[in-house]
């Protein structure tokens, strides 16, 4: 959900609309799968994940999640949710360095909600990436967005439930990485730097080969698609940005 915060705003998303009313501080999000068993299966998902994740994170600093208002699950079904503080995650790194030292904070916090996640629902953070994350640069606190899983996030690799978001997490980068608006930035090192140090709060529990595994499943589901130009340029640019950033992971002697 790329939460772009303005007095009211509508954004269309991967699996549906939201809509922001930040005068009154909530954010509506409509499901709009055609298929009417998915689309109140996300709702469903979205406010059991999000409140029983949001009581998890009562009491931890620096990590949150919205508090669910109000649901609706008639045909198309809606969640209502506090808005969280911050703006998006990805706006704040596209214009630091890599050597800002808020990035290890950023991390530490990231991991941190990620541990407090995959132990609560023994299960991946299946749409577990930075665009779904916000940053509130007054206090550093990260909040965590969006509980529905994405198309082609299942695989049947036998990743730990760590590994696997993980996986999701680098084969997202790699894709936003070579996106030609992100191409634009002047430098996408702050990015870069935050993955590896997201990666790197699991050093010692996560398998190098299965993580990458993970990341090319990823990064493949989100090259495919589109038209014949944009799969071309994904599947040459994207496939070789994704092979040569996995080299880079494992000669960091990712794990030990």
């Amino acid at each position: 959900m790329d939460t772009k915060l303005s007095a009211l705003k509508s954004i269309r998303g991967c699996d549906g609309d939201v809509h922001i009313d930040a005068s009154r501080r909530l954010v509506t999000k409509t499901y709009l799968s055609p298929n009417r068993t998915i689309a109140i299966a996300n709702a469903q998902r979205e406010v059991e994940y999000a409140s029983r994740f949001y009581q998890a994170l009562a009491g931890v600093p620096g990590v949150a999640c919205p508090r669910i208002v109000t649901s609706d699950y008639s045909m198309p079904p809606r969640v209502v949710m506090e808005q969280c503080p911050g703006r998006p995650l990805l706006q704040f790194l596209s214009r630091v360095g890599a050597d800002d030292p808020r990035i290890p904070r950023i991390a530490r916090r990231i991991g941190l909600g990620l541990e407090i996640y995959t132990r609560l629902f023994e299960e991946p953070y299946y749409d577990f990436c930075f665009n779904n994350m916000l940053f509130d640069e007054s206090d550093g606190t990260i909040s965590f967005l969006d509980f529905v899983i994405p198309r082609g996030a299942y695989d049947h690799e036998p990743a730990t439930p760590i590994e696997a978001s993980l996986g999701w997490l680098v084969g997202c980068t790699c894709y936003e990485l070579v996106r030609p608006t992100i191409l634009a930035w002047s430098s996408n090192e702050a990015y870069l730097e935050l993955m590896r140090a997201v990666v790197w709060e699991f050093n010692g529990r996560v398998r190098a080969d299965l993580l990458s595994a993970r990341a090319r499943h990823a990064s493949a589901q989100m090259y495919d698609g589109g038209s014949r130009l944009r799969r071309q340029y994904y599947r040459t640019v994207g496939s070789l940005f994704t092979r040569g950033f996995l080299r880079r992971l494992t000669r960091d002697s990712l794990a030990q």
